[in-house]
């Protein structure tokens, strides 16, 4: 069987939950199966993720490691599905800053208070500050002389990835035009 719509996949989610995902690969060379490996704290799950020649459809599979398969799924849509797995087994689908601050200090240097949560970057010039208002995240994206407008999103997974995404940059606040760089990178992910 032609394995295109696994390539296709593959590269659709390379850059899926960054620090989340640990890897995105097949089994073999010419493998028929694509596995996506992610952790939260001392368990490891793995999606399973075929093309049913029958169907043209995704079956996908997720298990835990020492617990075999624990739910199967058939769908025409496998990117949209991955993310709603990644949502539910890190309870990243409820809006709760306990959860997602159990999540992002598994990964990043944060601290939590005063019903916020502060995620240092990594070159520490930067912060993001999230807090829930009304139902819903809002991030807001702090520097020495700047803040940011806010940024609103209605689940943890996608106030997770907003974050992880910006955790990324290695921007430094005295680079000329950083907080102009910074928001328009923010702004774009939306």
């Amino acid at each position: 069987m032609d394995n295109n719509k696994l390539w296709q996949l593959k590269c659709d989610l390379r850059n899926i939950s960054p620090y989340l995902v640990s890897s995105i690969e097949f089994e073999s060379i010419g493998s028929e199966k694509l596995f996506i490996t992610f952790n939260l704290f001392d368990k490891r799950y793995t999606i399973q993720v075929t093309v049913n020649e029958m169907t043209d459809l995704y079956d996908i599979s997720v298990s835990e490691f020492s617990f075999g398969i624990m739910q199967t799924i058939t769908t025409d849509d496998a990117k949209a599905c991955i993310e709603d797995i990644l949502a539910k087994y890190t309870n990243l689908d409820v809006i709760d800053l306990y959860i997602l601050n159990d999540v992002l200090k598994d990964r990043m240097y944060s601290e939590m208070s005063n019903n916020s949560i502060v995620v240092f970057s990594q070159t520490g010039h930067f912060n993001i500050s999230v807090r829930i208002i009304d139902g819903v995240y809002v991030a807001r994206i702090n520097g020495k002389n700047y803040q940011s407008k806010e940024y609103r999103f209605d689940s943890g997974y996608k106030m997770y990835n907003f974050i992880a995404t910006l955790y990324n940059l290695y921007l430094d606040e005295e680079f000329e035009g950083a907080e102009d760089l910074i928001t328009l990178y923010a702004d774009l992910y939306l």
